[in-house]
């Protein structure tokens, strides 16, 4: 009997699947090169983002502008200042005769009459490429200065729409010189912040006094100081006769620069902070102070309260093109000691470095108001501010026969509390100011601006620097007046950061 051939109908044949599988494949090409493709679907809907994200930056550029050509008309604001109210001051720059403002990423150019000309387009098009700049206090070619230097989570920050955030480039900042003799506001020193306190970038500099030059300010006349910026090999004096600064010499170390606290220092004896729109911290003795400063020491940073080198770097490159360019820091006239605060407001006169006094800013009084940014020490938020007026800051120069000798009076040291090591301290031994006192500021700019000039003796050996906001023309970053240590409600201090 003949046998029938079974078929089996249950399963797949070999060749069945790799048809399959094949088909498949070929299906899975043809999608993912609908998607992925040149012209695939999320090349065009990330070319819809992003011609949406340039549409809404064009539209509110353009509403801005908008703003600002309406209150230029009213003429009471230069182009500049109008642009920065508007686009925060970090995102405005020179360009010719006009200006680049950038929004959301996007950037336009603006016209000397506040014109948006051009087209809007996104930040970084055009051959930039955005870099990150070192932070290891080394000599930055491009721009001229050691860059600055940061150890245990110190951040470099930016001044952006009212609020400071992280430079994820770490080269923002620029020193930038003024000409002729009016006030430079295009500086933007390096600013970093550390655990929430603000410190601001001094770079190691080399200076030279010019007396032939003279300005003139509401107190009275100050002279010319010539800076260079130099690297950690150059000492002493050089060879055009250029004076290094000492305060960028900490013990045996020579520093690429230094940090200074943005503000005086507010807070409590058991944290200090150091932070715009707060009450200054005073009423303590000078060696309360000194110890609070080191609280905000760190494993790498040597934290420490401020001496008079230092005061006298940052004064020296305040009246220096890459500060201010000889134009008068305003006094910080409110009475309740707010930090980072401007000048009172004159009626029906108002001068532009003192008025009178009042208790609470105004929001224009606020360190990032038009009127506080004159008490900084670049006229805009990236500068010191406080060091005129305030509260009278005492600084860590003393008066002694020697080093053995000091003269404690009532600053709550005495000879086993005082530091054993002179690199935080600045010493007198003599009664009055003489050629010998390089770079803080007492004899090389004794009675600028008409700033209060007094020297040490055995009653007041302790510096106090910058006036007190009733100080008026007497108060300024040259003013000098020593007292015995004790502490006073009208009395702060500020922190050094050594890294």
């Amino acid at each position: 009997m003949k046998k029938s051939k079974e078929r089996n109908t249950n399963g797949i044949t070999l060749i069945a699947l790799v048809i399959t599988i094949i088909v498949l494949l070929i299906l899975a090409g043809v999608t993912i090169a609908s998607l992925s493709g040149e012209n695939g679907i999320l090349q065009k809907a990330s070319e819809a983002k992003e011609k949406t994200n340039k549409e809404d930056a064009e539209e509110s550029i353009k509403l801005l502008v908008t703003e600002v050509q309406m209150e230029k008309n009213l003429g009471t604001k230069p182009l500049k200042d109008l642009l920065e109210e508007k686009f925060g001051q970090s995102n405005v720059k020179p360009n010719g005769d006009g200006f680049k403002v950038i929004k959301d990423g996007y950037e336009a150019t603006i016209d000397a009459n506040g014109n948006l000309v051009g087209e809007v387009e996104k930040v970084g098009t055009g051959g930039e490429i955005p870099t990150t700049g070192k932070t290891d206090g080394s000599w930055d070619e491009t721009k001229g200065v050691n860059v600055p230097k940061l150890k245990d989570n110190m951040k470099l920050v930016i001044y952006s729409n009212g609020n400071w955030v992280e430079d994820t480039t770490n080269s923002a900042y620029k020193y930038v010189a003024g000409t002729g003799n009016e006030d430079n506001n295009s500086s933007e020193w390096a600013n970093a912040v550390l655990d929430g306190n603000y410190y601001v970038w001094i770079p190691r500099y080399a200076y030279k006094i010019d007396n032939s030059v003279t300005y003139t300010s509401q107190a009275g006349t100050s002279h010319k100081i010539d800076v260079k910026f130099v690297d950690t090999s150059v000492k002493g004096t050089t060879s055009d006769g250029y004076i290094v600064h000492p305060a960028f010499t900490f013990g045996t170390e020579e520093l690429s620069g230094i940090w200074v606290g943005k503000y005086e220092t507010s807070g409590d004896i058991a944290k200090p902070t150091i932070k715009p729109d707060q009450v200054a911290l005073t009423d303590i003795n000078v060696a309360t102070m000194f110890g609070t400063a080191k609280k905000l020491s760190k494993i790498n940073i040597d934290a420490h309260m401020m001496k008079n080198t230092e005061w006298g770097a940052v004064a020296y490159l305040t009246q220096s093109s890459y500060g201010r360019n000889g134009t008068e820091v305003s006094v910080n006239q409110c009475s309740n000691y707010i930090t980072g605060a401007g000048r009172g407001i004159g009626n029906p006169i108002d001068n532009p470095i003192y008025n009178g006094i009042y208790s609470n800013p105004e929001l224009n009084q606020k360190y990032n108001g038009a009127i506080g940014r004159l008490s900084s020490t670049t006229g805009n938020v990236y500068g010191v501010y406080d060091m005129s007026g305030g509260t009278v800051e005492y600084v860590m120069g003393v008066y002694g026969t020697d080093k053995n000798n000091i003269s404690f009076r009532y600053s709550g040291f005495d000879i086993n509390s005082f530091p054993k090591e002179e690199k935080y301290y600045d010493l007198y031994t003599k009664t009055s100011t003489d050629i010998t006192n390089i770079g803080d500021s007492l004899f090389e700019t004794s009675g600028w601006n008409n700033d209060n000039k007094s020297f040490f003796n055995l009653d007041f050996p302790f510096s106090r620097r910058g006036g007190r906001y009733n100080s008026s023309s007497d108060a300024g970053i040259f003013y000098h007046n020593p007292y015995n240590g004790a502490n006073d409600s009208s009395y702060g201090f500020r922190v050094c950061l050594s890294v």
